[in-house]
């Protein structure tokens, strides 16, 4: 029997087993979900837009160019008296006029508009960069924290089987000791309750470990029915330092980067409602062709070919103090940003804090129940020689044999939750791609 039991605990935690599904990396699962990940090629789709739009011709910096065509036919009673007393008299006179032009409209001067827009146009490109590489970070947190739990759900799974185990073998040990008389049939009863508790549990595992399969499916861009293997193990990185991520996320944190860039995009949209205070400053030309022909009249034909220029030069002088307005409105905005900044700022670093102190919490809890396998293995390894004795009761083996079954789940889920507060710590230091 202990050697029985001695095996099944070693197969459990020490041993490697077969399975029949591809196994599926935590690096591929990345590249699919980086390839294929629908959050991530909307993000990287709005982010080209954005990039586009960045132009110096969206700036409105370059000029303007069209062709004009137009030809208009009319037919008109003429009825005219000349100074020399003769008339002109016709009835239906026909009358076309056939008219091009290329023209050219440039604004010069806008009191410094466009070169705000233009560097608005760059902070926006700035911020559809910065919002994926955000979602690329979180998705890839996302996709971490849901394989890891896939592991943790998959070792749970473990556990169970060899619970069901122990208590296959202690239906076994009650039946023989019922039938030799050194035991009460409540007691193999029991133990038969117990397999089927067992079993039902079982099911209710492979449940969710399907559910959370289908979910890093979702996340990398699978089918829901795709079926995989993980790993064995949940590494954990023992070496983050508090100062150092308190220091990174300060300067690496997205949430902090895109806070700032979204201040520059206030304050030059300020720079935008400043410039309708100044004049504005537009140059146009053209090479125009016109061409009439009358049936009647005085002029018969009239043909012109030929370039013109022109400068114009508006000055606002009054509108309603709307640009005053706009300005007062601009400037709260920005001091607006600038608090959200501080705000953010301070969240981080408080989220920096407590994510921390979880991880640190964690990994004590890592070492303690290590300690504790160590103590729950000596305690069984004494209940299997006092029950080979008679001294004990096959009820204080397995109380001994589950108190160290729950010693390894708590320390799978120390290793899950350490390995959270983890990869929390690397999102909010921006340090999780690097």
């Amino acid at each position: 029997m202990k050697s029985k039991l001695l095996y099944i605990l070693f197969f459990l935690f020490f041993g490697a087993a077969s399975f029949s599904q591809e196994v599926l990396t935590l690096d591929q699962a990345v590249g699919f979900a980086l390839q294929k990940n629908f959050d991530i090629l909307i993000s990287r789709n709005d982010s080209l837009i954005a990039s586009m739009n960045n132009s110096t011709g969206n700036a409105g910096m370059l000029p303007k160019v069209s062709l004009n065509l137009g030809d208009n036919y009319s037919l008109n009673n003429v009825n005219q008296e000349l100074n020399s007393g003769s008339e002109i008299n016709k009835t239906n006179a026909g009358s076309n006029a056939l008219n091009a032009s290329v023209v050219l409209n440039w604004t010069l001067f806008d009191g410094m508009k466009m070169f705000a827009n233009r560097e608005k146009l760059k902070s926006l490109e700035e911020q559809g960069q910065l919002n994926l590489k955000n979602k690329i970070q979180k998705t890839i947190g996302a996709v971490i924290v849901a394989y890891y739990n896939v592991v943790y759900q998959k070792q749970q799974i473990k556990v169970q089987e060899q619970i069901n185990k122990i208590s296959e073998e202690r239906v076994k040990l009650g039946s023989l000791r019922f039938e030799n008389g050194s035991s009460s049939k409540a007691e193999m009863l029991q133990a038969k309750v117990d397999l089927n508790a067992g079993k039902a549990a079982l099911l209710q595992l492979n449940t969710m470990l399907l559910q959370k399969k289908t979910g890093i499916n979702q996340l990398i861009g699978q089918n829901a029915e795709a079926d995989f293997d993980v790993s064995d193990e949940i590494p954990i990185n023992l070496g983050l330092n508090l100062n150092d991520l308190l220091s990174k996320s300060a300067s690496g944190n997205f949430s902090v980067l895109i806070s700032e860039n979204y201040l520059k995009i206030s304050q030059t949209s300020r720079k935008e409602v400043n410039a309708q205070r100044l004049p504005t400053v537009s140059f146009s030309a053209a090479y125009n062709y016109q061409y009439t022909k009358n049936d009647a009249g005085l002029i018969l034909l009239n043909n012109t070919l030929g370039p013109s220029v022109g400068i114009s030069v508006t000055i606002p002088l009054f509108n309603g103090f709307n640009a005053t307005r706009q300005v007062k409105t601009a400037t709260i905005d920005i001091l607006s940003r600038q608090t959200e900044l501080e705000k953010i700022k301070l969240q981080v670093s408080n989220e920096v804090f407590n994510a921390f102190k979880s991880y640190s919490l964690h990994l004590e809890a890592l070492k303690l129940e290590e300690e504790n396998i160590t103590l729950a293995q000596e305690n069984l390894d004494l209940s299997l020689a006092r029950i080979k004795l008679s001294q004990a009761t096959s009820l204080e083996v397995i109380t001994a044999q589950n108190s160290l079954v729950a010693a390894y789940n708590r320390l799978l889920a120390a290793k899950l939750n350490a390995k959270i507060a983890e990869t929390e710590l690397l999102i909010l230091s921006g340090e999780l791609m690097k």
